[in-house]
């Protein structure tokens, strides 16, 4: 997980994701929005994206890993469990939240989860669920960039090819493989040479 990317980062990242569907185009303002916080890495990933270098592979037994291809074509495997973004309206204004956010941290065993406790408080009991932003802050990609700008050094909490994942995802321009078991060994490199 990167220790360095506030919450309050991640929320608003989820909520301009949020904004974009696979139905409409995507709008200038949210574009605009992302650029600000992205800047020229955006328009990396959206070239990635346009290009149709991501690749949701499905595996044998329901699960999935995205391929994306890197600049010296070569494709890049990343292991993403991908937020659920709730669907925000542009045109409204976002709902207010409480002025200091919280924090998450990991739950030692036998701890209630926040929902367990607010419906055990019963003061909360029809709340919308808990954020998917904790999420956009525990992805990985083998690259380069990934290690040098993520993991190194807190220049940014994603690579392109992170963020291309997640623009395919919510604009549907992921595109979609399926791959048999022998495939799948070799796709994780689970194959050894003999």
């Amino acid at each position: 997980m990167i220790s360095h990317a506030p919450p309050e980062f991640l929320a608003l990242v989820e909520a301009l994701l949020g904004a974009l569907s696979p139905t409409e185009q995507a709008p200038d303002a949210v574009l605009t929005q992302l650029h600000a916080l992205f800047g020229p890495m955006l328009v990396s990933s959206l070239q990635l994206v346009d290009r149709r270098d991501v690749v949701k592979v499905s595996l044998p037994g329901g699960r999935f890993v995205h391929q994306v291809t890197s600049s010296a074509g070569a494709p890049y495997t990343l292991y993403l469990d991908l937020p659920t973004f709730p669907q925000v309206s542009v045109e409204e204004p976002e709902p207010t939240q409480a002025a200091s956010p919280t924090y998450v941290s990991p739950k030692s065993p036998g701890a209630a989860s926040p929902a367990a406790e607010a419906t055990a408080d019963g003061d909360d009991a029809a709340s919308p669920p808990p954020s998917q932003a904790l999420k956009l802050g525990r992805m990985f990609c083998p690259c380069t960039g990934f290690a040098f700008n993520t993991l190194t050094a807190p220049r940014s909490i994603f690579c392109k090819h992170i963020l291309a994942v997640l623009l395919a995802d919510r604009l549907g321009k992921v595109v979609d493989t399926s791959v048999p078991l022998a495939a799948a060994a070799g796709l994780l490199g689970l194959c050894g040479a003999s």
